[in-house]
């Protein structure tokens, strides 16, 4: 008999994110995938977003030869431009279950970020 014992929980991560840049300044968001646990090494995602620009930030996986892994969202840093000499990390903590976080909403004043989900 295959399945989750009283002993196990399911699997908690998110994979992808939703970003939208709700303020009037450019941002440069970076989001940090999977670990260097198992000789595997940080995915690093880099993009910069205009007022009011949307993006989704796919899935990483790792090449398990064979069989890929999921790279899972480890967190994200979000700057704002130009400058960009405070980035602001947000550590990730995923709620239920494997998620696709949607609606995350980054606003920048005065090199301050502000993020709504």
């Amino acid at each position: 008999m295959v399945g989750l014992g009283m002993g196990m929980r399911p699997p908690n991560y998110w994979k992808t994110l939703d970003v939208v840049n709700t303020g009037s300044t450019s941002l440069e968001v970076t989001v940090h995938y999977g670990d260097d646990n198992n000789g595997h090494e940080i995915i690093t995602v880099t993009e910069t977003l205009a007022p009011g620009q949307e993006l989704t930030y796919p899935e990483e996986s790792y090449d398990e030869g064979g069989w890929e892994s999921v790279a899972t969202v480890h967190d994200f840093s979000v700057s704002c431009l130009p400058g960009g000499r405070h980035p602001h990390t947000f550590s990730v903590h995923p709620a239920h279950g494997i998620e696709r976080i949607h609606g995350v909403s980054l606003t920048c004043q005065a090199d301050t970020v502000t993020v709504e989900m």
